[in-house]
């Protein structure tokens, strides 16, 4: 019927299907994400999985289908439009009675897909939608995953260090990772949020710097940027935007309760959390601000990262001039332990991109000088990479041992080192017999960054361009074949127009002998085989002429003669169409040449005789009549 929408991601159409009646949409993913390793797995497993998913509160999924190789899905048509829609319509506010329309059943449809084990992970306002009678919908479950496929890497196949979701609305721990009911929670709540206020509670002008203010910076109340808000709307929007899952309300149900007033034995306790969230002194959140920051950090430093959520998203790519400053002004987290912790497990505030996660860095014992304490302290190194040298006030360790790096008790200045990365340099001080486990995230240079990068748009683009190719040859090939098929079709054409015309010709010939032979018989008439005399016969003859003797007979086969004997007069005509000669006897003479005779006996000569029959002719001037007849 018509394109609903178009972009990076693939097209949508709304469509008429006959069996049965009805309108629904069909998604196509946009042929340059078929490049993408994986993606028509994750794909086709996510449509099967929305298929199964069967709630009132969901979009449905009826089917999917592959053509010309690109896999779609058919889903329900909602005719409503979407909240982003009605945004858009209202100046991008509305009431709160206007909200608790949508955000009851919404918040019911999530928590009881959270029941069955499954996370949305993209709530926004584009995907929720309205049927005819303004019903809401939850839309777009194409990158929801079962809870327990979350918590296993091996049976998730979004692929390692990809974001997901939309950046303005997602929950600080996708930074890490973290999924959970809590998240989907905080993005409902950045709707509300939004929705109520007609702005985000997060807004930056890259996405890195974005995430960063989402994992350490606690919103404005509501009631800052508008006046008249019930208590408990604040209330239940500072708590379901609290930076940390824990302190969110338990379900999306008690979020709702507490946004439209519902919940009062909540209201004291949710005040005072969300004024002590809101206050930058508050110790609860100047003791998140370093570890959210590192995880950032860590995250945006994994360049393949920050790429696919740019494609995902369609937002301009962040630069990296902003996260490389910020990367030498960070202090590190350091972790009091008692004894070194393995160098396998990730830190749970740093994610490590997979394609280059390295163990703990363990370095050389430095030799203490001699006014050493004599119990000095340990330092076990994990990064993000592997590293090409690790510096201790300034000189170089060898970083091949298996054991953590033996400091003097006190304050050391560290440097860490790799080709292609921005220097790690930080103060620290190690305390007699602790192990202190550092966690860092180097990143990559403004130079390396943009190399990868551009590696990365060249191969997509060789591969895009592959794919071009491909599609003219294979449309060149169906235009040879297209041209092939309608010269073969003239061709049928011609034979088949030949045919019938022979066909045509073939029954007018028929036709044409069937009516001579029909005015044949009513014409002439049939003689049987049999015995004839011709010739006089002087027995019943009283008279007989010359050339009438001798008479006999003969026996002839059955045939057919006129009806009305050939005229004198018809004759004449043939023979003034000059298709006749005329009739007489022909008599040779001395000379050889024989001459026409009229004997008193013929016709032909009388011109009281022309209503008479021809007589005096021979064989060939009666073949000759006939013919011409």
């Amino acid at each position: 019927i018509r394109v609903l929408g178009a972009g990076g991601m693939g097209t949508v159409y709304l469509c008429a299907q006959t069996n049965p009646q009805r309108e629904v949409v069909i998604k196509f993913p946009h042929p340059n994400l078929m490049l993408q390793a994986g993606f028509r797995e994750r794909f086709e497993a996510e449509i099967q999985f929305m298929i199964s998913l069967d709630h009132p509160g969901v979009v449905s999924v009826y089917e999917t289908g592959d053509h010309d190789g690109l896999p779609f899905a058919v889903l329900q048509y909602l005719a409503g439009g979407s909240l982003a829609d009605r945004l858009a319509e209202s100046g991008n506010r509305q009431t709160v009675d206007e909200i608790n329309k949508w955000l009851m059943p919404v918040s019911k449809t999530l928590d009881s897909i959270h029941e069955d084990g499954v996370l949305h992970r993209d709530i926004k306002p584009d995907n929720i939608l309205f049927d005819r009678r303004g019903h809401a919908y939850l839309s777009d479950f194409g990158i929801s995953k079962a809870i327990t496929e979350a918590a296993s890497s091996s049976s998730d196949l979004t692929a390692t260090g990809m974001f997901i979701g939309s950046p303005r609305y997602v929950p600080p721990e996708y930074i890490d990772r973290k999924f959970s009911p809590a998240g989907d929670q905080y993005s409902l709540a950045a709707v509300v949020y939004y929705s109520l206020t007609g702005q985000l509670p997060h807004d930056a002008t890259t996405n890195e710097r974005l995430l960063v203010d989402k994992a350490t910076i606690t919103p404005k109340l509501a009631s800052e940027l508008v006046d008249g808000l019930p208590n408990d709307s604040v209330a239940a929007l500072a708590t379901g935007l609290a930076i940390d899952p824990d302190d969110r309300f338990a379900s999306c149900a008690q979020f709702t309760a507490m946004f439209n007033g519902a919940a009062p034995e909540l209201a004291e306790t949710q005040i005072i959390a969300s004024k002590a969230v809101a206050d930058p002194s508050s110790p609860a959140r100047r003791r998140r601000r370093w570890p959210a920051t590192l995880a950032a950090l860590g995250l945006l430093s994994a360049v393949a990262a920050v790429f696919f959520l740019t494609n995902l998203t369609g937002e301009q790519p962040p630069t990296f001039s902003e996260t490389s400053q910020r990367a030498g002004q960070n202090t590190p987290n350091i972790e009091n332990t008692r004894a070194p912790e393995t160098t396998s497990a990730s830190p749970s505030n740093v994610p490590l991109p997979a394609e280059e996660t390295a163990p703990a860095i363990e370095a050389k014992t430095v030799v203490p000088e001699k006014d050493t304490p004599p119990m000095p302290g340990y330092l076990l190194i994990q990064s993000n990479v592997s590293v090409d040298r690790v510096m201790v006030d300034g000189k170089v360790l060898s970083i091949t041992d298996s054991t953590p790096i033996e400091l003097i008790a006190g304050e050391h200045v560290l440097r860490v080192e790799k080709e292609g990365y921005l220097p790690f340099e930080t103060s620290l001080t190690t305390k007699s017999e602790a192990t202190e486990t550092l966690q860092i995230a180097l990143v990559l240079t403004p130079e390396e960054a943009a190399k990868r990068l551009e590696a990365e748009r060249r191969g997509l683009a060789a591969r895009a361009e592959q794919e071009r190719q491909k599609a003219a040859r294979l449309e060149e090939e169906r235009r040879g074949l297209a041209a092939q098929a309608e010269q073969e079709r003239q061709e049928a054409a011609r034979l088949e127009a030949e045919r019938q015309r022979a066909a045509r010709l073939a029954k007018q010939r028929t036709e044409q002998a069937e009516e001579k032979d029909r005015l044949l018989r009513l014409q002439m008439v049939a003689v049987p085989a049999g015995e004839f005399w011709y010739g006089c016969n002087q027995k019943f003859d009283q008279e007989c002429d010359r050339d009438e003797l001798p008479g006999g007979t003969k026996t002839l086969p059955a045939f057919v003669i006129d009806r009305t004997e050939v005229t004198v007069e018809a004759f004449g005509r043939c023979v003034d169409a000059a298709a006749c000669s005329d009739a007489g006897l022909e008599i040779p003479f001395l000379s050889g040449k024989p001459q026409l005779l009229f004997a008193k006996s013929c016709n032909w000569d009388k011109s009281n005789r022309t209503d008479h029959p021809i007589n005096c002719v021979n064989w060939h001037q009666a073949k000759a009549y006939c013919e011409w007849k």
